[in-house]
């Protein structure tokens, strides 16, 4: 089984795409690794042998973690492409791997999309902590408008409610849009 963990690592690491693992690969050498560690835990090989199998169980260990950090790698590569993997490339035991790069994929282009999307912060004007807001109640449909304080409001459908710097909120009700709501 070691040998063919080898040839499968070779190829893995000599190839520029993902490769088609031999089947039941992951199970064969998940019962080879079982085999190891009973015949250690059983102690009647003699210390020499005993130590030969620890050093088989840590190279196989290596050449595993290598294998899957490099499969793994071209996942990410595959998912950060959006390139679709062919059936078969993703072995069994691996699609929990390959979830978990669809769902940081995922994650990524929520990040972006926010970062992109999110309008860029309000200008603050010198006194602008000083100027009086009003609320209102809106009666009509209203559009975007750029407050007083050069911030954006709205649009305004009849019955929202808005705090609005007074300016603005005074022209609305003068314009019939809205109505002041007294604050008690």
């Amino acid at each position: 089984m070691y040998d063919r963990l080898l040839e499968a690592l070779e190829n893995e690491v000599e190839s520029e795409g993902l490769q088609r693992l031999p089947e039941n690969f992951y199970a064969d050498l998940r019962s080879t690794l079982r085999e190891f560690r009973r015949r250690i835990a059983d102690g009647a090989e003699g210390k020499v042998a005993e130590k030969v199998l620890l050093l088989q169980l840590d190279r196989t260990a290596q050449a595993l973690t290598r294998l899957i950090e490099t499969r793994l790698r071209k996942m990410i590569i595959a998912g950060l492409s959006r390139m679709q993997l062919p059936d078969g490339l993703v072995a069994e035991d691996e699609k929990r791997l390959l979830a978990a790069v669809a769902d940081l994929v995922s994650a990524r282009d929520e990040l972006v999309t926010s970062l992109v999307a999110a309008p860029p912060p309000p200008r603050e004007l010198p006194g602008a902590a000083r100027r009086p807001m009003l609320l209102v109640r809106f009666v009509k449909d209203v559009p975007l408008i750029v407050g007083a304080d050069m911030r954006y409001y709205g649009p305004f459908k009849p019955e929202d409610v808005a705090l609005l710097p007074a300016q603005n909120a005074e022209a609305l009700v003068r314009q019939g849009a809205a109505l002041q709501v007294q604050v008690e």
